[in-house]
């Protein structure tokens, strides 16, 4: 038989256990993952649309297409499922946001003004959102400096080619995060 001390015991134990978030989830704030998929799912459909203006325009369809071009992938190691941990993976969604925000807007590769102020926009208020997330949780973002100097070619070519390679990124890295909202 359990005493009361042990009854006790074990209760506190499954309660903690229970209201521990799952792993791989970044809130249970149900309105933080609900919006933030939205905003997921329209920066991947703004930045596929431009992938395919690329591919229709300029021929480049796949990122293996440009083998010649290097640009360091935005880390996520932290937000995978084997290896999450949250603090880590905020850091790096962070992170990653500023990056991909400054990849954008460094390199704006002939593609409409318009298109490109959007996807700059949403991806600042993705940005904002994740930094008040933290707040909420109590987690303070470890900076890391920018990652990736971009090529400083000013021809059209090597422009279209970088902004191709940095939007299939943007969608890869949008992915990434919409996984950890579902």
């Amino acid at each position: 038989m359990f005493s009361l001390r042990d009854f006790l015991f074990i209760l506190c134990l499954s309660l903690r256990v229970l209201s521990a978030p799952l792993p791989g989830v970044l809130s249970a704030d149900k309105e933080f993952l609900q919006i933030n998929k939205e905003f997921s799912r329209k920066i991947i459909r703004d930045a596929e649309r431009l992938i395919n203006d690329l591919c229709r325009n300029e021929g480049w369809c796949e990122k293996s297409q440009l083998t010649f071009f290097q640009l360091q992938d935005v880390p996520l190691d932290q937000c995978q499922a084997g290896s999450f941990r949250q603090e880590g993976c905020f850091s790096q969604l962070s992170n990653g946001l500023m990056e991909l925000q400054r990849r954008v807007m460094a390199m704006p590769g002939h593609l409409p003004k318009e298109n490109l102020q959007r996807l700059e926009k949403d991806i600042s208020d993705l940005f904002v959102n994740i930094q008040e997330e933290m707040e909420a949780q109590g987690i303070t973002a470890q900076n890391s400096p920018s990652q990736t100097s971009l090529p400083t070619s000013t021809s059209t070519f090597h422009q279209k080619a970088t902004m191709f390679l940095i939007l299939s990124d943007l969608a890869n890295f949008m992915r990434t995060l919409h996984s950890l909202l579902a």
